[in-house]
Protein backbone atom coordinates (compact mmCIF):
# COMPACT_ATOMS: atom_id res chain seq x y z
CA UNK A 1 0.00 0.00 0.00
CA UNK A 2 1.28 3.46 -0.99
CA UNK A 3 1.14 6.16 1.55
CA UNK A 4 0.53 10.34 1.50
CA UNK A 5 3.45 10.02 4.32
CA UNK A 6 5.32 7.05 6.31
CA UNK A 7 6.57 7.67 10.08
CA UNK A 8 7.53 5.26 12.76
CA UNK A 9 5.98 5.54 16.25
CA UNK A 10 6.71 4.33 19.68
CA UNK A 11 4.09 2.12 21.54
CA UNK A 12 3.74 0.98 24.81
CA UNK A 13 3.28 -2.56 23.76
CA UNK A 14 6.36 -3.70 21.73
CA UNK A 15 8.66 -2.62 24.56
CA UNK A 16 9.71 1.12 23.49
CA UNK A 17 10.47 0.44 20.25
CA UNK A 18 8.90 1.81 16.71
CA UNK A 19 6.63 0.68 14.37
CA UNK A 20 6.30 1.62 11.12
CA UNK A 21 2.80 2.86 10.09
CA UNK A 22 1.17 5.65 7.34
CA UNK A 23 -1.48 8.18 6.56
CA UNK A 24 -3.38 7.30 3.95
CA UNK A 25 -4.81 10.02 1.35
CA UNK A 26 -8.75 10.37 2.32
CA UNK A 27 -10.89 7.83 2.91
CA UNK A 28 -14.57 8.21 2.60
CA UNK A 29 -16.44 7.07 5.74
CA UNK A 30 -20.07 6.13 5.60
CA UNK A 31 -22.65 5.66 7.84
CA UNK A 32 -26.07 4.87 7.19
CA UNK A 33 -27.22 8.06 5.31
CA UNK A 34 -24.13 10.37 6.59
CA UNK A 35 -20.81 10.39 5.02
CA UNK A 36 -17.48 12.18 5.84
CA UNK A 37 -14.14 12.09 4.21
CA UNK A 38 -10.45 11.81 6.61
CA UNK A 39 -6.70 10.67 6.46
CA UNK A 40 -6.31 7.35 8.20
CA UNK A 41 -3.87 6.12 10.03
CA UNK A 42 -2.61 2.43 9.71
CA UNK A 43 -0.51 0.43 11.77
CA UNK A 44 0.94 -3.27 10.71
CA UNK A 45 -0.75 -6.15 11.85
CA UNK A 46 -3.95 -4.50 12.94
CA UNK A 47 -7.17 -6.05 12.17
CA UNK A 48 -9.89 -3.70 13.91
CA UNK A 49 -10.85 -0.02 13.14
CA UNK A 50 -11.05 2.36 15.29
CA UNK A 51 -13.51 5.28 14.60
CA UNK A 52 -12.03 8.81 15.98
CA UNK A 53 -13.44 12.04 16.69
CA UNK A 54 -13.13 13.60 13.68
CA UNK A 55 -15.25 11.42 11.49
CA UNK A 56 -18.03 10.96 13.99
CA UNK A 57 -18.08 14.89 14.24
CA UNK A 58 -18.14 15.17 10.51
CA UNK A 59 -20.90 12.96 10.40
CA UNK A 60 -22.59 14.57 13.90
CA UNK A 61 -22.52 11.27 15.59
CA UNK A 62 -21.79 10.05 19.32
CA UNK A 63 -22.15 6.92 20.93
CA UNK A 64 -23.92 5.82 23.55
CA UNK A 65 -21.55 4.10 26.06
CA UNK A 66 -24.38 2.73 27.69
CA UNK A 67 -25.92 0.51 24.61
CA UNK A 68 -22.31 0.50 23.33
CA UNK A 69 -23.54 2.24 19.54
CA UNK A 70 -23.40 4.96 17.40
CA UNK A 71 -26.03 7.27 17.25
CA UNK A 72 -27.17 10.78 15.50
CA UNK A 73 -25.80 13.67 18.15
CA UNK A 74 -29.41 14.89 17.03
CA UNK A 75 -31.51 11.64 15.97
CA UNK A 76 -31.03 9.59 13.25
CA UNK A 77 -32.93 11.57 10.85
CA UNK A 78 -31.25 14.31 8.87
CA UNK A 79 -33.01 17.55 8.98
CA UNK A 80 -31.14 19.86 6.50
CA UNK A 81 -28.53 19.25 3.89
CA UNK A 82 -26.19 21.57 2.69
CA UNK A 83 -24.97 21.72 -0.39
Amino acid sequence: MAFASEFATQTPGNGGGTVPGGITEYVEVRWKDRKTACEALVLPDEEDVLLGAYPLEGMDLTVNPKKQEVVGAHGDKVRYVVK
